[in-house]
């Protein structure tokens, strides 16, 4: 039998065009034994296979006027969907995200690339 190698796309430095996919619900004990919990979003590149995560804790903060305090609201912000909490709707929706295309901000830190706090927006 015959088996296709195929080569790892790696995501690069630099800004990128893609799609999201996908939301995780990541959790787990630390090395050190600290619980944590995280949604990862997938985005997936314009052209490529290649995904990458850009991880939340699952806390949605926002002033009085509601303006994004938490990572997770300032993402919901860029991505345009704060309008789904009007008539006071105090929860949020994950899936809304799926399939919003977006750019971002890609850079290496430490030997891995990671999307840049703040740079996934809505692409128009």
């Amino acid at each position: 039998m015959e088996i296709e190698v195929k080569k790892l796309e790696q995501v690069t430095e630099g800004q990128h065009n893609g799609t999201i996919v996908e939301v995780k619900d990541r959790k787990g004990k630390s090395k050190v034994g600290v619980d944590y919990h995280y949604l990862d979003f997938v985005i997936k590149l314009d052209g490529s296979d290649a995904t990458i995560k850009y991880g939340c804790t699952p806390t949605f903060t926002t002033d009085a006027k509601r303006k994004g305090k938490s990572k997770l609201a300032k993402l919901w912000e860029n991505l345009t969907l704060m309008s789904k909490l009007s008539n006071g709707k105090e929860t949020i929706n994950t899936e809304d995200a799926v399939g919003t295309k977006v750019i971002f901000m890609a850079q290496e830190e430490d030997g891995f690339v990671n999307v840049v706090d703040n740079s996934v927006k809505v692409r128009v």
